[in-house]
């Protein structure tokens, strides 16, 4: 083309589409009319596959900077299919002038751009890029040579927007403060900057950028010490597999944003010996925000480290590296999948939040997905939609503080490996534990609030809790077969205290619903220390062993029935129901099931001083065993409910003297 006009009125269409072969203007108009929609993807010109190749003007030393004109809306011209595209001649305009790859210009020449009334042009010019003082330069790798070698920082002053394929190097004795001055840098090649000195770069005015769809922007070497504040630093197009920045010497982010927007690399990506530090600021990804395979430290102190592509289970944080160390110690770590996946390495959490963010929620997994190690101290770790907050596969999990927490539907911590916490708050508003590995507790507090689920589930492997508390917060809700703990089948171990001989009576804490503990699946319950509360019942189910010269004692608290244990010697109590001794006859009619009958066995003569009630909804067989009930003066038993007494002693000599009242049914065989 080198003449005429080529123009189009409709959104998200193109005045020219380049879908292969070659297209050269020359001159002419190419133009979108409708300049002021952008809400669609639109460009004058579209280079939609990487077999076209468009080329504006001729490559011939002389260069036009008004024609061919390319006016376009959104775009000017938008090479999103990463194609060959040429530029020697013309002036392009858009919202945003050139998207995308430019291959090759005039040489000699930069691209210069400029903005009005938010109108980027493009055209191809020579000018100064950089100053050091009042000192002028054409290129950044001249400005950097020019300063000293000494360690002195020296300030290198960016001049305009420009577009370069020139490398730069930064020397290992140099120290140099690149000022962007709210100014845009398009690289056209990898590897912009190499960095193996001291090297900052700034924006001391403000929306500054530097943008690349060639692959990476800096890499810093073994001896480089990087910095980055208050500018945008972009790798750019879906083709893009590398990473915005490649660390192998100490990064630090103090502020501003680094993005990696390509769907197969990295933002940083930190190798070898590399050092990661993050103060302030944004590093984003649609994959991997921070990709860590380097055996030295990565701290996220502040900001935030964020990835917002679900599928594949992608990550903000990836550790894969036997002996570096991630710590999280404020900030936030976030991603709509795995907010950190800990290959293998440790984790550790001193403050901060991580979680999941929300989005496309089918695709929504975990705060943590450990298969190595992960300390909690301080902080928290959520799934705020769909998906645990730590999901544990074979690795090793400390908690000593913090929070860790999920939504509805799902557990809080799902646990495949070891897990150990001895303090922190882990909760869910239904499910908390979920285990079949290895389990100990000996502090803090794992906590649900819905009904129908369990703070902790044994669906496996040992659970061992020495310590702390586990409780369903909804006491209230009987409605369902509610328990703060549920053993659901018969391969899973609870151990509830130590077998050492002391007994504590309340510590650890199980406060459930409808049970505190519920054996439904036939599992190895083992009760040495503590206490189970419930509503129905303190246990539900078999319990396969006690400690040694110890009994269950049941017993009331508040609306809760009660178990703790008790020394065998029964002189102390008055009854027996289900194995559990009580010390009075009154709580052990209040621990009898409703509307099922129930046997409570004497195990001592009882002389009741207060009234004592039945309610309607008890069945109730009192075995004498040839012991004695009486009661003091002007003391009765008022029965709403069916109430038996049998005597099953040889002796048939057991006494009941005490008068019976109420509305219910009263028998004596």
């Amino acid at each position: 083309m080198t003449g005429g006009t080529v123009e189009v009125q409709e959104p998200n269409y193109a005045a020219l589409e380049c879908g292969g072969g070659t297209a050269t203007i020359e001159g002419g108009t190419i133009k979108y009319n409708n300049a002021g929609n952008t809400n669609y993807n639109t460009a004058a010109i579209k280079i939609t596959t990487n077999t076209a190749t468009l080329t504006l003007g001729k490559e011939d030393g002389n260069v036009s900077i008004t024609n061919p004109e390319i006016i376009g809306s959104r775009y000017g011209i938008n090479n999103e299919g990463n194609g060959t595209f040429n530029f020697y001649d013309g002036i392009i305009k858009g919202k945003t002038a050139i998207n995308g790859n430019l291959s090759a210009k005039e040489k000699g020449y930069e691209v210069i751009t400029t903005e009005e009334n938010e109108i980027e042009t493009a055209i191809l010019g020579n000018l100064p890029v950089a100053k050091i003082g009042e000192k002028e330069y054409y290129t950044f790798q001249e400005a950097f040579d020019a300063c000293p070698s000494d360690g002195t920082e020296t300030t290198v002053e960016v001049l305009r927007n420009c577009t370069t394929d020139m490398a730069n190097i930064i020397e290992e004795n140099k120290n140099i403060v690149l000022d962007i001055q709210s100014y845009k840098i398009l690289s056209g090649i990898e590897n912009l900057f190499t960095n193996n000195g001291k090297f900052k770069i700034v924006d001391s005015i403000g929306n500054g950028r530097i943008i690349s769809a060639k692959g990476t922007i800096l890499k810093n070497e073994e001896t480089g010490n990087f910095a980055i504040n208050n500018i945008t630093m972009q790798m750019t197009g879906s083709s893009a597999i590398d990473e915005t920045i490649e660390n192998k010497g100490m990064l630090e982010v103090t502020g501003g944003v680094i993005i990696s927007d390509g769907l197969k690399n990295k933002c940083i990506n930190n190798i070898e010996q590399g050092t990661v530090k993050i103060t302030g600021g944004t590093v984003s990804a649609y994959t991997y925000a921070i990709y860590n395979t380097s055996s030295n430290k990565v701290e996220i102190e502040g900001g935030t480290v964020q990835a917002t592509y679900y599928y594949e289970g992608y990550s903000a944080i990836y550790n894969n590296t036997e002996n570096g160390v991630v710590e999280i110690k404020g900030g936030l770590v976030t991603n709509q999948g795995k907010a950190i996946e800990n290959k293998k390495g440790t984790i550790k959490v001193t403050g901060g939040e991580i979680r999941t963010t929300q989005g496309d929620t089918r695709y929504s997994e975990c705060g943590i997905y450990n298969n190595g190690k992960v300390i909690i101290e301080d902080g928290k770790v959520a799934a705020l939609y769909r998906g645990s907050g730590i999901q544990n596969e074979g690795g090793t999990i400390e908690i000593t503080g913090g929070t860790v927490s999920a939504p509805e539907w799902y557990n809080s911590i799902i646990n495949r490996g070891t897990l150990e916490i001895s303090g922190g708050t882990i909760k869910s508003s239904e499910k908390g534990i979920y285990n079949n590995s290895t389990l100990k507790m000996t502090g803090g507090t794992v906590e649900v609030q819905e009904p129908n689920y369990a703070a902790l589930e044994c669906g496996g492997g040992t659970a061992t809790i020495e310590g702390g508390t586990i409780k369903y917060n909804n006491a209230g809700n009987t409605n369902y077969n509610t328990a703060a703990i549920k053993i659901t089948t018969n391969t899973a171990t609870l151990t509830l205290g130590k077998e050492d001989g002391n007994v504590s009576t309340t510590n650890p804490e199980i406060i459930g619903s409808t049970y505190g503990i519920s054996n439904e699946g036939n599992g190895q319950f083992n009760f040495y220390d503590g206490i189970v509360k419930g509503i129905l019942a303190a246990i539900s189910g078999n319990i396969t062993r006690v400690e040694d010269k110890y009994t269950l004692v049941g017993g009331t608290e508040d609306n809760y029935q009660t178990t703790t244990l008790g020394f065998l010697a029964t002189d102390t109590m008055t009854a027996c129901v289900n194995g559990t001794y009580y010390s009075t006859l009154q709580e052990a009619i209040n621990s009898c099931i409703d509307n099922k009958e129930t046997y409570i066995i004497l195990v001592n003569g009882a002389t009741v001083s207060e009234n004592i009630t039945i309610s309607s909804n008890k069945i109730i067989k009192i075995d004498l065993k040839g012991y004695t009930i009486s009661g003091n003066s002007g003391i009765n038993i008022e029965n709403k409910g069916k109430f038996t007494i049998i005597d099953s002693s040889d002796t048939k000599s057991g006494q009941f003297n005490i008068q019976v009242t109420g509305s219910g049914t009263f028998t004596k065989e």
